[in-house]
C-alpha cells in the first residue's frame, strides 16, 4: 500500500543522521545510491515475508519447517515475489540485502534459543568466510545462527517441495534458487562467501531431493532446455565444494611453480672464487663491471596463496550431500539426494553425488539402500557406481529383504523405461513469460 517516491526516499536518506559516515578515502554514497539501497532493503523484507506466509515454520517435518497445504497467497503474487527475489539476488550485493532483511525476523517460538524473543537491533552482516552449520547435534542453536540464510530460502524451497505447486510457479522458484546460490557473472573460484553459504544451507534444507525428483517427473519433456537447466543447477550444487577446492589447489600449484622459477633465476649459489694472479688494476675494474648481475624483478610474496573464503572444501561439503528429507513426489520418507536419483534412474546425478563424496549406504525409512534401489530397477550402471563407492552388498531392509532378493524381482531396464512412459505424460513446466502471456488471455 506504499507508493515509493524516489525523491522523497533520497531526501530521507540524505538527512538520515543514523547513516554511517564514510571512512577517510572511502567514496561517499550519493543520495540516489542511498535511496536505491533503502528501496532494495524494503523490497527484500517484503518479498521474504510474503513468500514465508505459506511456510509452516513451526513444523517438525524438517528442521526448518515445510510447506502449507492450504495456501493463502495467490499464485500471481507469488510469481511477482519470486521474480523480485531473483532480480534482487542477481545484482551486485543483492544476496546481502536479502540476508539483511531475513535477519530482522525471528525463528518460531518453539525453535528459538532461550531468551531470544526480540529481533536483533544491531545491523547484521554475513561472515567474510564460508560457514557450515550442523543441524544434527544442536539444531536450535544451529538454526538460530543460520536463520538469515534459512528464512531467505524457506519460502522458495517450500514451493519446490510442494507437489501441488503449479508449473509456472515452479519455474519461478527454480530461477530464484539459481540466482541465490550461483552468481553466474563470476567464475566458480570467485563466488562470494555469502552466496556459497546460501548454497550450502539450501542443500542442508534438502533442495537436491525435489530438484532430482522434478527432473525425473519431467522425463522426456517438450522443453529439454529446462531439463538441462535443472540438471546443471543440481550438478553445480553437488560439486561446489570439490570444484572450489580444486580451483584454489590449482592456484597454489601455479604460485609454487612461479616461485620456484623465480628462485632458480635469482638465487643461484655462488661459486668459489679461484685464486687469481695479480692483474692490472684497469683490467680488473673492467672485468668486474662486465660481471655485474642484472637487477632481479621484485620477488613474489613468500606466503602461499589460499582460499580467502576458507571454503567450501570437499570435506566441508561432503556431509551436506547426505541431508535427509521426505521425497514427497516419489512418496518416500527420509530420502537423500542419492536415493532420489536412484529412484529416478538419473545416472549422471548418481555419478556426480558419489564422486562428490555422498554416502552410498544411507537408507530410507524402510531400510532400502541406494544399492537396493539400483538393483530393484535393473540399473546396472548405477549398481556398479554404488558398489565401487563402498555400497554394502550385505544390507537388509526392515522386512529382512536383502540385495539378492531385490535382484530376483528386478525388471529389465528397457521394460521399466517403457512402463514409465505408459504411466503418463512427463511434467511440462512452462516458461514464465509464456505462462504469463497465457494467463492474460
Amino acid at each position: 500500500g506504499v507508493i515509493w517516491s524516489p525523491k522523497k526516499v533520497a531526501e530521507d536518506a540524505e538527512g538520515d543522521a543514523a547513516a554511517p559516515a564514510a571512512a577517510e578515502g572511502e567514496e561517499t554514497d550519493t543520495p540516489v545510491k542511498l535511496a536505491a539501497k533503502l528501496v532494495a532493503t524494503k523490497a527484500s523484507e517484503s518479498c521474504l515475508r510474503i513468500l514465508s506466509v505459506d511456510v509452516m515454520l513451526e513444523s517438525t517435518v524438517n528442521f526448518w519447517g515445510t510447506y502449507r497445504e492450504d495456501e493463502l497467497v495467490q499464485e500471481n503474487l507469488k510469481m511477482e515475489m519470486l521474480n523480485l527475489m531473483r532480480s534482487i539476488a542477481s545484482v551486485e550485493g543483492g544476496a546481502y540485502k536479502l540476508l539483511e532483511g531475513a535477519a530482522k525476523t525471528l525463528p518460531p517460538p518453539s525453535k528459538r534459543v532461550e531468551g531470544a524473543d526480540e529481533a536483533p537491533t544491531e545491523p547484521w552482516s554475513p561472515a567474510d568466510e564460508f560457514q557450515v552449520f550442523d543441524y544434527s547435534g544442536s539444531p536450535t542453536e544451529s538454526l538460530a545462527a543460520a536463520w538469515p540464510y534459512v528464512f531467505t530460502l524457506a519460502g522458495v524451497l517450500s514451493l519446490l517441495f510442494n507437489p501441488e505447486t503449479d508449473a509456472r510457479t515452479l519455474r519461478g522458484a527454480l530461477d530464484a534458487v539459481k540466482a541465490l546460490c550461483w552468481d553466474e557473472a563470476k567464475p566458480a573460484g570467485a563466488q562470494e562467501a555469502a552466496v556459497d553459504t546460501i548454497a550450502g544451507v539450501a542443500i542442508s534444507m534438502g533442495v537436491l531431493v525435489p530438484l532430482v525428483s522434478l527432473q525425473q517427473a519431467m522425463g522426456d519433456s517438450a522443453d529439454p532446455g529446462l531439463t538441462e537447466a535443472i540438471s546443471s543447477l543440481s550438478v553445480y550444487l553437488i560439486n561446489r565444494g570439490k570444484d572450489r577446492q580444486g580451483h584454489w589447489k590449482e592456484k597454489v600449484a601455479e604460485y609454487q611453480e612461479a616461485l620456484a622459477g623465480w628462485k632458480e633465476r635469482n638465487e643461484t649459489p655462488e661459486a668459489e672464487e679461484p685464486v687469481e694472479e695479480e692483474e692490472d688494476p684497469k683490467a680488473k675494474k673492467k672485468k668486474a663491471k662486465a660481471k655485474a648481475p642484472v637487477a632481479a624483478a621484485e620477488p613474489m610474496p613468500t606466503e602461499v596463496l589460499g582460499d580467502p573464503n576458507k571454503g567450501p572444501t570437499y570435506e566441508q561439503w561432503q556431509p551436506l550431500l547426505n541431508s535427509v528429507v521426505d521425497d514427497i513426489r516419489n512418496g518416500q520418507k527420509n530420502s537423500t539426494p542419492l536415493l532420489a536419483a536412484q529412484i529416478g534412474g538419473i545416472t549422471s546425478i548418481v555419478e556426480a553425488l558419489l564422486h562428490a563424496g555422498a554416502n552410498s549406504n544411507i537408507a530410507d525409512s524402510e531400510g532400502v539402500s541406494p544399492l537396493m534401489r539400483a538393483v530393484g530397477q535393473g540399473n546396472e550402471e548405477a549398481m556398479v557406481q554404488v558398489v565401487g563407492s563402498g555400497g554394502d552388498i550385505d544390507c537388509i531392509d526392515k522386512d529382512g529383504v536383502n540385495v539378492l532378493k531385490f535382484a530376483f524381482t528386478a525388471p529389465m531396464r528397457e521394460q521399466l523405461d517403457d512402463l514409465m512412459k505408459l504411466l503418463g505424460p512427463p511434467l511440462v513446466i512452462e516458461h514464465s513469460d509464456e505462462a504469463e502471456a497465457a494467463a492474460t488471455k
